[in-house]
């Protein structure tokens, strides 16, 4: 993780990573391509070495590290109504691992192709520049640039590579918990725009860019 990190730091013309479009990212079966091994894979592993494997569903409803601490976690008596209380008490749970959009750092690195500006300049700053000009000043979100998304076609085989590890991780689920669940949170996916990027030759072809 730290040598791709360390790449994600440096201009492509410096040895530096390009983050590929997540409708390059699929295999003709649906699986992202390079990545983590998929979960049921991964359970799959440590199921070679250890007798008793429990997975996580993290998408469940309810208080996350509730349901860690009181449902899986051996012994945590204490912690688990520690964390109860807490939750009970209103207050709010710092987040510390949001995730990042890739897409800033997308532009960025194709403006940085065109010689569009010194590459003196930090990675990080470059994205987080256009980040703070699309959003704070034009008052923009990601999903206002142009896009660039997936074909139907492939989201299907996601879909479909989705269910069918829901279905061996969680074999207790019946269909329609686990069918349309599952339907419903792709779809909203899919109508937030989450597997699309922003189309950065169309945007950098703009003069007001």
């Amino acid at each position: 993780i730290k040598p791709a990190k360390a790449k994600m730091n440096k201009w492509p013309k410096h040895g530096g990573l390009t983050v590929p479009f997540v409708k390059d990212s699929f295999n003709r079966n649906g699986y992202v391509q390079g990545g983590w091994l998929a979960a049921d894979a991964m359970a799959d592993v440590f199921a070679r070495e250890f007798d008793n494997i429990t997975v996580f569903d993290i998408t469940q409803s309810g208080d996350l590290m509730t349901h860690f601490l009181c449902d899986l976690l051996e012994n945590a008596h204490q912690a688990c109504e520690a964390q109860k209380t807490f939750v009970a008490s209103g207050t709010p749970e710092t987040k510390k691992n949001v995730a990042m959009p890739l897409d800033y750092d997308m532009l960025a690195t194709a403006a940085s192709k065109r010689s569009l500006f010194d590459l003196t300049l930090k990675r990080a700053r470059v994205a987080n520049m256009i980040k703070e000009h699309h959003e704070n000043e034009l008052g923009l979100k990601v999903q206002d640039f142009p896009l660039i998304c997936p074909v139907e076609e492939k989201t299907e085989k996601l879909f479909g590579v989705s269910l069918a590890q829901e279905k061996k991780l969680f074999p207790n689920r019946t269909k329609e918990e686990v069918h349309e669940k599952l339907r419903a949170a792709f779809e909203k996916r899919m109508d937030q725009k989450s597997l699309c990027n922003i189309d950065v030759d169309k945007v950098l072809e703009d003069e007001s860019w």
